[in-house]
């Protein structure tokens, strides 16, 4: 895709320009692949509109794009179905009273610019409170006891807010984001099951779609806590974006700031990105900043790869081991991780006869130290002494990291290209 000529780049790039939204949810006309998905949640969404309860579980890695998914299938089906997105973000809650009160919450700033913000407010009475500069928010806020009662009946406090709602919306879209306090918890398994199993056995005609959003492990998490929800929580995976989606959404990016990128810069970005919209949106968003002209040149993608790790690393790799990680003999033992990991997998009995004397206690201790802070994981399939990571995060990470450090040093490491990405399972 080429910029159209007649469009021109300003000569001074205000960062709040930028396309690229790093950490926060892409915006919907930006959203890249996941057509799959997107037919399927759009599917139920459908089903839900008609009158009956709809239940998907969306999962993926950290960083693979969840939250953009599920706000852009949202922003579709109220589009094409009339449904009301809410999405509420669960991020230390622990129990289910904290996930109704939270949802409530956000059902009444949702509704508070709205013309029918009356109805809801005389529902909800004197359980509000204006909140913010000059009440421009409110706030749900029962008491104890009645917040017990609306958990227990939560089918029916989203039944009477359906019937507030307006004519022209069918029902609505509950987005349950950020789940991944809650996968442990018996509590709200029990609760979940609870509440899908009531709104079936009273017959409640009640147009609503639950999506519960989270990490891999969140789903298993919570049949094992309850083996029943592994009937109701239809699994939704995102896997990585394979290279020619990872190309498109650059070029789309960047076309839409009027700018052009380089066939060599797409591909570093492509390679480094490895599939994951976090780290893209972090290569992009740099990259633009960094950018001088209309067109990503090679060198200023090169340029924004270490910043990007940076920033990377401060947002996800916790601060102990970004000190341990600038020591010395941890950034030596980094500039030869190319020669060490193959497709994400480090292999010790290959690798640690290769290192310098001095560098193989430090190997050890790296993948010690790796392992105990969920870095690394071992991998007894593969043999023993097999480590992988955990995310692909930290495996894109640590690959940016050394390919600095690598062309810091006087002996260049070659640059690894496309054709040694990780796959992707």
């Amino acid at each position: 895709m080429t910029t159209p000529q007649t469009r021109t780049r300003p000569r001074f790039i205000r960062p709040e320009t930028s396309p690229f939204t790093p950490g926060v949810p892409a915006a919907p006309d930006l959203f890249t692949g996941r057509a799959d998905q997107v037919r399927v949640l759009l599917r139920k969404a459908r089903a839900a509109a008609g009158g009956r309860l709809e239940v998907a579980f969306l999962s993926g890695s950290r960083g693979i794009g969840k939250s953009s998914l599920s706000r852009f299938a949202a922003a579709v089906s109220e589009r094409a179905s009339g449904m009301l997105p809410i999405h509420v973000f669960l991020g230390g809650a622990t129990s289910p009273d904290e996930v109704v009160r939270r949802s409530l919450d956000r059902l009444a700033n949702v509704a508070r610019p709205k013309p029918w913000w009356e109805q809801l407010r005389s529902l909800f009475g004197e359980r509000l409170t204006q909140v913010g500069l000059f009440g421009a928010s409110v706030q749900f806020a029962p008491k104890p006891e009645e917040l017990v009662g609306l958990t227990s009946g939560f089918g029916m406090v989203l039944a009477e807010v359906v019937e507030a709602l307006p004519e022209r919306r069918s029902g609505l879209f509950l987005i349950l984001d950020d789940l991944n306090g809650l996968g442990e918890s018996t509590e709200f398994a029990t609760w979940l099951k609870s509440f899908v199993d009531t709104v079936a056995v009273d017959q409640t005609r009640l147009p609503l779609f639950v999506l519960l959003v989270g990490g891999d492990e969140v789903r298993r998490q919570l049949i094992r806590r309850h083996e029943s929800v592994a009937r109701f929580l239809d699994p939704v995976h995102i896997a990585p974006w394979s290279p020619e989606k990872s190309t498109r959404f650059f070029r789309r990016a960047f076309a839409s700031a009027a700018m052009t990128i380089e066939a060599d810069s797409v591909d570093l970005f492509t390679l480094f990105a490895g599939g994951m919209p976090v780290l893209a949106h972090e290569l992009g968003d740099v990259a633009f900043r960094l950018g001088a002209g209309r067109t990503v040149t090679r060198r200023e993608a090169e340029q924004a790869l270490p910043a990007a790790a940076e920033i990377l690393g401060r947002k996800y790799l916790e601060a102990q081991v970004l000190d341990r990680l600038r020591s010395a003999k941890y950034r030596a033992l980094l500039g030869r991780f190319p020669e060490m990991v193959r497709a994400g997998i480090m292999r010790r009995r290959e690798i640690r006869p290769r290192l310098p004397g001095g560098e193989r206690r430090v190997f050890d201790n790296f993948l010690r130290e790796m392992v105990r802070r969920g870095i690394l994981e071992r991998v007894p399939d593969l043999g023993p002494g097999c480590y992988r990571f955990v995310q692909d995060l930290h495996f894109l990470y640590f690959c940016v990291r050394a390919v600095e450090i690598a062309g810091a040093g006087r002996h260049r490491t070659r640059r690894p290209r496309p054709s040694t990405r990780r796959s992707s399972t």
